[in-house]
């Protein structure tokens, strides 16, 4: 019987997934077309900031990695706008990685919102545009400010054993309160096989469990692969609790592995 090694990763803690016809977990894309939300009523801004605006949404849209990173550069640097691109990138790359197809939508721009839609369908408004030197900065979806709800990875890779590492790449707390992780699943001189369940405590120290998350099974030696873990009305701020053994016929390796959080340099136990 294979043992199992608890790799906790504490994020100050991601959404647009990679599905065939429904809107993917934690989507923003939840409203019908045609409902109405709270919006601005100024039409979009002069034209230089209306071609930035079209660039960024096409690109949101289009759940094309390479569009969306392409366009993240040009929204203000560290800005909100730029982190949600850049988890959105993420998050489409993870889901191709686990067999998606790309959630492709369209935006339509109106009225000082844009809406973006998936065939017509589950829809979800983008307002109270703001800028920085003519770049967008942050705004609203369905009426809800993104900011405090998008965190980025710093980088680090948590390991446990020199057996199997964890990074963090991106987070996101959706409209409707789904936490969204997309984490690097990485495997060294032995494959690795990871569990489909995982949970994440709270910073309140409530637990919850993964719900329709979409992760690697395993990962060949000296590899990686990009997986989504999501969990239902959570906030970033917690620690996240993933599990995984080595699957080959050499000795089994098993440990714990802590990290205090994603955005200061990681240590192990």
């Amino acid at each position: 019987m294979k043992k199992l090694c608890l790799a906790l990763a504490a994020v100050t803690i991601v959404a647009l997934s990679a599905c065939s016809s429904a809107p993917p977990p934690g989507s923003d894309g939840s409203r019908a077309a045609g409902q109405k939300s709270a919006t601005g009523e100024n039409s979009l801004p002069g034209s230089s900031k209306a071609t930035v605006v079209k660039e960024y949404f096409d690109a949101y849209a289009s759940a094309d990695p390479a569009e969306m990173r392409a366009a993240a550069e040009h929204a203000a640097k560290g800005s909100d706008a730029q982190k949600y691109l850049t988890h959105q990138a993420n998050h489409s790359e993870a889901s191709e990685a686990t067999g998606y197809d790309r959630y492709v939508q369209k935006a339509e721009y109106r009225d000082g919102t844009v809406e973006v839609c998936h065939e017509g369908e589950d829809c979800g408004e983008f307002a109270d545009l703001s800028f920085d030197d003519g770049k967008l900065s942050s705004f609203t979806v369905d009426g809800k400010n993104i900011s405090d709800r998008v965190i980025l990875g710093n980088g680090s890779v948590v390991k446990s054993h020199d057996a199997a590492g964890f990074e963090v790449l991106s987070s996101y707390q959706a409209v409707d309160g789904t936490l969204i992780a997309v984490v690097r699943f990485y495997a060294y001189e032995r494959p690795i096989s990871f569990s489909y369940t995982s949970t994440y405590r709270k910073p309140s120290g409530q637990q919850v469990e993964s719900a329709e998350s979409e992760v690697p099974s395993r990962v060949a030696a000296e590899s990686n692969q990009d997986g989504i873990l999501v969990f239902p009305n959570a906030e970033n701020g917690g620690d996240l609790h993933l599990k995984f053994a080595t699957d080959d016929d050499e000795e089994e390796v098993a440990g714990d592995l802590i990290v205090d959080t994603a955005e200061v340099p990681l240590s192990t136990s």
